[in-house]
């Protein structure tokens, strides 16, 4: 009976948003082995996540910022029940979450397909943020106006 419980709670959970606190892994974790068996790199987007299974795709929303992320499931947890979601070092810097340390996020699991539209209607209406050069005195002199 409690086997058929976690079942239908697990497919619940997949099918439905999530809401609830996120943070993310330590620097420290670099190159430790997940639940997963795959190695922890701070530069992929990956996460842990107590119930949904490994290699599953979420869209991570931080209202906060209004910033929104793609990370795969390749560890459990996170080991406080306070949170529902622990990111990548990659994927905190992208959603705005360092500075934070942990935010209230929206999850929602995605297929390959969606996550790839997204990450191309994205690039095409190229949303880029470009930081000015600061002029310099030997610019000046190589390009006067």
């Amino acid at each position: 009976m409690r086997i058929l419980i976690f079942l239908i709670f697990c497919f619940s959970v997949s099918a439905q948003v999530q809401k609830g606190q996120a943070s993310f892994y330590s620097n420290r974790l670099k190159g430790h082995r997940t639940s997963s068996g795959e190695r922890y790199n701070p530069a992929k987007f990956t996460a842990a996540h107590r119930h949904l299974p490994f290699n599953t795709w979420v869209e991570v929303y931080m209202p906060k910022t209004k910033k929104t992320t793609f990370v795969r499931i390749i560890d459990r947890g996170p080991h406080s029940r306070k949170r529902i979601i622990d990111v990548s070092r990659a994927a905190a810097k992208d959603l705005g979450l360092i500075p934070y340390g942990f935010a209230t996020v929206r999850l929602k699991k995605v297929t390959e397909k969606f996550r790839i539209d997204s990450l191309n209607a994205m690039e095409s209406a190229e949303i880029y943020e470009f930081e000015p050069k600061s002029a310099t005195k030997d610019s000046l002199l190589q390009n006067p106006q």
